[in-house]
């Protein structure tokens, strides 16, 4: 595989139920377009206990390098095919054994903005829903949103934890956190589609954003930004991340490396009438 290149690169992503996946797929495919590639894309279900035979059987199709878009912290086979020379860039997740060769948004500083961005609208129940703690951006958004709650002595106790961050999960989570005898004014979640849920929740309960219950989801999915939606959301910068994490491969690639230095990617809070009225 080395030595005879095929101009294609493997791609492992996640369920593309989630919005946010095919945004990073067709920004990666574009790029890799641009630059003379073909992909071979395998979606992965979260359910499975490891993505490692899928992975072998694209390096054993002969792709050039493989990107990852979900790694887990028991993924060991990542390692063992960095060490055979198989290119490997982590996109999205990070894994606990590599530090480098990633292009990964700073999902704790994202937590953090958050929580910040609601303190100073001045809610002080503040909820949170969070995803499955098996998964590093979500435990990493739940410590950036915990650590400025506490800097600011305003209680966290308010956690809602699903095994999937579904519409589903969202107004199960939703509904039960609002029906409690000091519910939240402000409802934080670890991604936008699970805070649609939300949103559909507030008119069973004869409430509405931002009047009653603020909330603010994450990763600014496409139909956050939609006039009868305006979720309030940070930016991982998805379609940026796909890019640069094709070309980073594409290096690798190109010197018969397997290391590269990280990229770790700022995120941005955009704000909207969930949380802001105009």
């Amino acid at each position: 595989m080395v030595l005879q290149q095929t101009k294609t690169i493997g791609m492992l992503t996640p369920e593309i139920t989630n919005p946010y996946f095919p945004e990073l797929i067709v920004a990666a495919e574009d790029e890799m377009r641009r630059q003379g590639y073909t992909s071979v894309l395998a979606n992965v279900k979260e359910s499975l206990p490891s993505s490692e035979a899928i992975a072998e059987s694209l390096i054993d199709y002969g792709v050039d390098a493989l990107l990852t878009a979900c790694a887990r912290p028991d993924d060991l086979f990542i390692t063992r095919l960095r060490k055979a020379g198989v290119p490997v860039v982590l996109v999205n997740r990070a894994h606990p054994a590599l530090t480098d060769s990633m292009v990964v948004p700073d999902y704790e500083a994202g937590g953090a903005m958050v929580a910040r961005h609601l303190l100073a609208l001045g809610h002080e129940r503040i909820a949170y829903i969070a995803g499955p703690s098996r998964l590093e951006p979500s435990d990493a958004r739940l410590r950036g949103h915990l650590r400025e709650l506490s800097k600011a002595g305003a209680d966290y106790s308010r956690i809602a934890h699903v095994e999937k961050l579904s519409i589903e999960a969202g107004h199960r989570a939703a509904l039960e956190l609002l029906q409690t005898g000091s519910p939240p004014t402000a409802i934080a979640v670890a991604n936008d589609f699970c805070a649609l849920g939300v949103l559909a929740a507030l008119p069973e309960l004869g409430m509405r954003a931002p009047d009653d219950v603020a909330v603010v989801g994450y990763d600014d999915i496409w139909v956050s930004s939609l006039p009868s939606i305006r979720l309030t959301s940070v930016t991982t910068h998805t379609a940026r991340m796909g890019e640069l994490a094709v070309r980073m491969a594409i290096d690798l690639i190109d010197r018969g490396a397997v290391s590269a230095e990280p990229i770790i990617l700022e995120p941005e809070l955009r704000i909207r009438q969930s949380t802001v009225a105009d």
